[in-house]
């Protein structure tokens, strides 16, 4: 009797074991697992104690939940939770609703801490409750039953090993709502194309119309295109690091040699922004109808004014380029761009014109007036303004003998730096904040583009900056330089597009206290 006690006891034990991943629907079309959000929350809530500004919600998984969940604080954090997103089966005899049929429906599954009880916010749609071996379970279907497949669901096979994983099966919830969103964007992209108070629809805005009808088309053929999406999140210490895999139906054949990438961004000298990004990137950039984003920005579009046919012309030559960003006290506002010519000469023979072309916008926009140098390719940069305390500013960012110079590098490469006619942006090889970006996925990834941000080193310069230009009227200063890292790179990969954020977190909250402290 004991025996068969004890292989009953064991069978059950079986049966529970992958709770509560057997919960999820065999149907299910998404999926969200949160991984011991207890420990998320103690890592956030470091994070917000550093900065020094509390947040008035401090506990996010918490808030986030609250839409689920009518008392969120009643959850176990220290086992998982899921929300799923599953497809809403109509009863045999049942009309179906709305116009566009039963939309999908949402399902939690958690646990209640000790001596608590889990009530499922109703304004969300989960009306039916259940408790199954401890776990609470809501749902926006009208009955749930426990599965009897002893496989799990499909969908859970496809979750990365991360704090928080994410898995949404785009392919079958975009066949539910792009007609929506079809119909919808397509009356607000036809709306653009409105007549103004005199009741004449301008030049302008028909071109802005036309462009806006185009990137709608062309965003409904990507969406189309893609069957699933898989995204972690997951700490590295205090680092943030955010990744997605977007598996197309059409699938990629990517051309994955990245190093020539790699080469160029270690010899970027340190600074607080590094990018780098592909030709077919840079292509595709050049394609836009930069008027027509202009007459939707208004006056925050002024900056494509900068981009005029002439570089257009130099993209159609760019195959690979890197570039750096930084100010600082020493230097003032600094640019670099390294990158490799389909034609070296014929580039070179097009910068004349492009400065020219870039004069007019630098001195209306910025009171920057570019003169010949002593050297060919060089242009001095100069301040012009009748307003003293602009001058000053402006000098303090561009200092007096800044340049802008363009020069040949091997065979097919041209260097530009705007900066001190004496500084070196460029360095031998080493490990570039943009090469460490890169490096980790240069085998699997054909890159398009990646980016380092140090936001401390920004902030520092920018203090340095002021403290130049106002001098003892400065109100900025820093008594640390925090590191605050950030990065983000995405690419194509045989399956689709992979994207990687990363963030310091623990260095911004630094930073931001540091800042308050300063102020």
């Amino acid at each position: 009797m004991k025996l068969k006690a004890l292989i009953v006891l064991l069978l059950c034990s079986v049966a529970t074991a992958q709770h509560p991943m057997d919960f999820v629907p065999d149907d299910a079309i998404g999926l969200l697992v949160i991984n011991d959000g207890s420990a998320i929350n103690s890592i956030l809530q470091t994070v917000d104690a550093q900065s020094g500004m509390a947040s008035a919600t401090p506990d996010v998984l918490e808030t986030f939940l609250s839409q689920y969940i009518d008392n969120p604080n009643a959850i176990d954090f220290t086992s998982e939770v899921l929300v799923i997103l599953e497809p809403t089966i109509t009863a045999p005899g049942q009309k179906p609703a709305g116009m566009f049929g039963p939309m999908p429906h949402f399902m939690v599954v958690c646990k209640a801490k000790d001596g608590q009880t889990l009530k499922a916010n109703k304004a969300s749609g989960l009306t039916t409750e259940a408790l199954k071996d401890g776990w609470f379970i809501a749902t926006g279907a009208t009955k749930w039953s426990t599965r009897t497949s002893e496989k799990l669901s499909p969908i859970v096979e496809k979750l990365p090993e991360t704090n928080v994983a994410l898995v949404i099966e785009f392919a079958a919830i975009w066949s539910k709502f792009s007609p929506i969103i079809q119909m919808t964007g397509g009356m607000a992209v036809s709306g653009l194309n409105s007549p103004g108070p005199d009741g004449v629809i301008t030049p302008e805005t028909k071109r802005a119309a036309k462009s806006a009808q185009s990137a709608f088309g062309n965003a409904m053929k990507e969406f189309a295109d893609v069957k699933a999406i898989t995204g972690g999140f997951d700490f590295e210490d205090f680092t943030a690091v955010v990744t997605f895999d977007i598996e197309s139906i059409s699938g990629k054949s990517p051309k994955i040699d990245n190093s020539s990438m790699i080469e160029m961004a270690s010899s970027l000298a340190s600074s607080g922004a590094q990018h780098a990004m592909s030709e077919k990137l840079t292509r595709k950039l050049m394609e836009l109808d930069f008027e027509a984003l202009q007459e939707f920005a208004g006056s925050a579009g002024d900056y494509a004014n900068f981009i005029t046919p002439a570089y257009r012309k130099l993209a159609e030559l760019t195959e690979l380029n890197v570039g750096s960003c930084d100010v600082s006290g020493e230097k003032g506002f600094t640019v670099a761009v390294l990158g490799e010519y389909s034609n070296q000469n014929e580039y070179m023979k097009l910068v004349p014109e492009v400065i020219v072309s870039s004069a007019e916008a630098l001195e209306q926009y910025y009171s920057m007036e570019l003169s010949t140098a002593d050297a060919s390719y060089k242009w001095n940069v100069s301040i012009m303004s009748d307003d003293a305390e602009y001058v000053d500013v402006m000098n303090a960012v561009v200092p007096k003998g800044t340049q802008v110079r363009f020069g040949k590098q091997g065979s097919d490469r041209i260097a530009m730096m705007f900066g001190p006619k004496n500084w070196k942006a460029f360095t031998s090889p080493h490990s570039s904040a943009l090469a460490q970006v890169i490096k980790p996925h240069a085998r699997n990834v054909e890159i398009d583009y990646a980016m380092s941000m140090n936001f401390g080193k920004f902030a520092v310069g920018v203090m340095e900056i002021d403290t130049i230009a106002n001098g003892e009227d400065s109100r900025l200063s820093v008594k640390d330089s925090p590191s605050a890292k950030n990065s983000i790179l995405f690419g194509t990969t045989e399956t689709g597009t992979f994207i990687e954020i990363k963030s310091d977190l623990y260095g911004l909250a630094t930073l931001v206290s540091e800042l308050d402290i300063a102020e």
